[in-house]
């Protein structure tokens, strides 16, 4: 019984660390995508058919919470592509190179794309499909996910607000939180009714502003022709283009100049408009890809929601 014990505990151990591990960033791109896509667009009835009702940015959590547990951990690959160049002087992914034989997220992306829009699947593997995809979005527009340089950075010790972390987590949640608590002491988002502490609603209200915020854009122009023409070679382009700022800005300093500062200050600062626009760029490229796979499914979604329909009236 004892040994039961200390396995859940290290289980919920793990649930909590992953829970925690990025999520901020992917409810926001997952977040996104929902304003994005029009009201009773057939988009909406495939998120409501395969995830059951479930909040979308609490599914895209779903891959994270999942990777440690052995009989998943063969998923662990797909959350990443590793870019073997040399930055800050070289930059650049291979995909023979780059993509590992069980998967990278290039392929990921792919891969689940393709499930969900199989209607010959059934409905359970489609929406475990669509939780992976959801997520995927996420970090193929994350640059250290697109890197292969001391694990993407993980074992890169540094110190951010004066507190020791490592480079990877700054880029995953340190940084995505900290815009969002400095715009929520601002005043920037709608902060009368939401806590920090709820993340779901700071997600919600974070996706809200930037989607307010560059309405017009350059950058929110430049994503409304989104690719969509082939999963694999659209994700690619999407992981090269995170994969850019590694040598941008990531590593621009070098290894030394990272070490030897804290990264709370300038260095947070000009990432912060990275991030926006990568975060925007997800999430508008995942609306599109949504509304796509739907209106390809929109006779099929109907019929399932008119025997749901049949099945409560009985």
């Amino acid at each position: 019984m004892q040994s039961l014990l200390n396995v859940l505990l290290l289980f919920t151990t793990y649930l909590n660390l992953v829970a925690a591990w990025g999520s901020l960033g992917h409810r926001t791109t997952t977040a996104l995508a929902l304003l994005y896509i029009p009201q009773d667009h057939p988009a909406e009835l495939l998120l409501q058919t395969l995830l059951h009702g479930q909040d979308p940015t609490t599914a895209a959590l779903f891959p994270d919470r999942i990777r440690y547990i052995p009989s998943f951990a063969y998923t662990a690959p797909w959350h990443y592509i590793d870019a073997l160049d040399n930055p800050p002087h070289q930059c650049g992914i291979n995909i023979t190179r780059d993509c590992l034989p069980e998967g990278c997220v290039v392929s990921a992306i792919a891969n689940h794309t393709d499930r969900v829009a199989s209607p010959s699947l059934p409905l359970w593997q489609r929406g475990q499909s669509l939780r992976f995809m959801l997520h995927f979005f996420g970090d193929v527009h994350q640059p250290l996910h697109t890197e292969n340089l001391s694990r993407g950075g993980n074992d890169i010790d540094i110190t951010f607000d004066g507190a020791k972390h490592n480079l990877h987590s700054v880029w995953d949640t340190l940084i995505p939180k900290k815009i969002v608590e400095i715009a929520g002491e601002k005043k920037l988002l709608n902060s009368n009714q939401w806590d920090l502490k709820n993340e779901t609603e700071a997600a919600y209200a974070w996706a809200e502003f930037l989607y307010a915020r560059y309405r017009g854009s350059t950058i929110a122009e430049e994503v409304y022709s989104v690719c969509t023409h082939d999963a694999a070679e659209c994700s690619l382009r999407w992981a090269s283009e995170a994969n850019k700022w590694v040598c941008k800005y990531v590593f621009e300093g070098g290894l030394e100049e990272l070490q030897n500062k804290d990264l709370g200050g300038e260095y947070f600062e000009g990432a912060v408009p990275i991030i926006e626009e990568m975060v925007l760029k997800g999430g508008r490229r995942l609306a599109r890809w949504l509304m796509m796979i739907a209106w390809d499914l929109k006779h099929e979604l109907a019929e399932t929601k008119t025997d749901e329909m049949i099945v409560q009236e009985l």
